[in-house]
């Protein structure tokens, strides 16, 4: 076979030793699918602070596209500045349908300031049922531009 590749060649059943049955093993990992932004709502600011022209987002729910292997979630944000913001191991505050949402309550005045752009990124952490790691997958970018 030409796409043949040994790391794929993995027997997952297991054969006891005390009563000699098979049973099958959930050892295989096929993959990480990669997780999406939803299309309608991917960053929401539920809130704002500050006085204008210093407002920020307060709170902010990020929505995106259930892995159904994903054991946890890391949302990576890209600041104006270049530097970058990690919301790392994460668990969906709620899943509806097939979107999963994260509520995120910034403290910080100086992140998701009102008229600035940001980049985000959502990246899953895959395991097979026998919490055996399966790779990592992640969205690609999301460019938004927050206004109050």
């Amino acid at each position: 076979a030409t796409n043949y590749d040994a790391a794929f060649n993995q027997d997952c059943t297991q054969t006891s030793s005390a009563d000699g049955n098979t049973q099958v093993n959930d050892c295989c990992c096929y993959t990480c699918d990669v997780p999406s932004w939803d299309a309608t709502n991917p960053v929401v600011v539920n809130t704002w602070a500050g006085v204008a022209p210093n407002l920020y987002a307060s709170q902010v729910t990020f929505n995106f596209a259930v892995v159904s292997t994903a054991v946890d979630y890391d949302i990576i944000i890209k600041k104006p500045d270049g530097s970058y913001v990690f919301l790392s191991n994460i668990i969906p505050t709620s899943i509806s349908g097939t979107v999963a949402s994260y509520v995120y309550n910034n403290g910080s005045p100086s992140l998701f300031l009102d008229e600035s752009t940001y980049e985000f990124l959502v990246e899953a952490h895959c395991e097979n049922g026998d919490g055996d790691s399966c790779g990592t997958a992640n969205s690609g970018w999301l460019t938004i531009t927050l206004n109050n």
